[in-house]
């Protein structure tokens, strides 16, 4: 039976209890209606999410306010969606591509017939206020590919992005903290037929012996029954990710097997390799020598490898 309730951990320290699939937005107004019209972000185990995601049990959240140094990216990265509203509605034949924020500001792909003017600079402008005053909910959702092709249909530089991956590249996604599984079946299946060499999930993958029949790697914290649509979204492409506490690199090295994945920064990558297989090559001799009678310890005395 699902667990009532759930527990997270406050900055200072303090826990706060909260009804199970509380937000972030429920524990700012539990904390007061001052946070609660203030908060506009959370951070979450570390992880800067929206206000409208429900919360797992045991973590930790801190709620960003503007006073936060982090508040600066988030406003950023919610007015780009605002500017992609606002072209939208004023030329509705423009096309959209992706708008992260950035260090000194954001940006947002479009493609046009022709190309903007400072007039047109001027309409956009006042068309964002209006879509600001207008309040409109920022709402998330993570799709499989063929969802996400019948949602972006007339939206072709989203596409060219969901068809991105390609041979003997390894999917790698964050989110580990997101209850719901974020790969299945049908995405292996797209993966494998587009010549992709494995994927790593930070998180949950479910249509497990889908999975196993196609014989295709995937790296995940396990099996989850609930599916991604509506609670999780793609935020961005081929940018380093941590996992674990681990940096990984568009480019750099996996390598994984039963026991896990390992990363090699690409700047290593040859040296890391070379290092690999001598320690190989010295375990093999240590097992023949231990095969023909030798004791452990004298095998590492003689090797130094064990």
């Amino acid at each position: 039976m699902p667990a009532a309730e759930i527990r997270v951990t406050l900055p200072d320290g303090s826990r706060k209890v909260l009804p199970a699939g509380a937000t972030a937005a429920d524990l700012a107004k539990a904390i007061g209606p001052g946070l609660a019209k203030a908060a506009l972000a959370a951070k979450v185990d570390g992880e800067v999410r929206d206000l409208a995601r429900p919360l797992p049990d045991g973590v930790a959240v801190e709620l960003l306010t503007d006073k936060h140094p982090q508040a600066l990216d988030v406003l950023r990265h919610s007015t780009a969606h605002v500017l992609a509203t606002a072209v939208r509605q004023l030329f509705p034949h423009a096309r959209i591509g992706f708008g992260p924020p950035i260090e000194d500001g954001f940006y947002y792909d479009f493609e046009v017939p022709t190309p903007f003017t400072p007039e047109d600079l001027a309409r956009i402008e006042a068309k964002m206020a209006e879509v600001t005053a207008a309040d409109y909910p920022f709402v998330r959702a993570e799709v499989d590919r063929a969802e996400a092709k019948r949602r972006f249909t007339d939206d072709p530089l989203k596409l060219e992005r969901i068809d991105d991956l390609g041979p003997d590249e390894v999917y790698v996604s964050g989110g580990s903290r997101v209850e719901c599984a974020g790969w299945g079946e049908i995405l292996t299946q797209v993966a494998r037929t587009r010549g992709a060499a494995g994927a790593v999930i930070d998180g949950y993958h479910r249509d497990t012996k889908g999975i196993v029949a196609q014989g295709w790697p995937v790296f995940s914290r396990g099996p989850y029954a609930q599916d991604s649509r509506v609670r999780s979204a793609v935020l961005d492409f081929r940018l380093p990710i941590e996992i674990g506490g681990v940096i990984i690199s568009p480019g750099d090295l996996m390598i994984g097997d039963v026991d896990g994945v390992v990363v090699v920064p690409s700047e290593i990558e040859a040296e890391t390799i070379e290092l690999a297989l001598a320690k190989v090559a010295a375990e093999n001799t240590v097992l023949d020598d231990i095969r023909n009678g030798m004791t452990a310890t004298e095998a590492f005395a003689r090797h130094g490898v064990l």
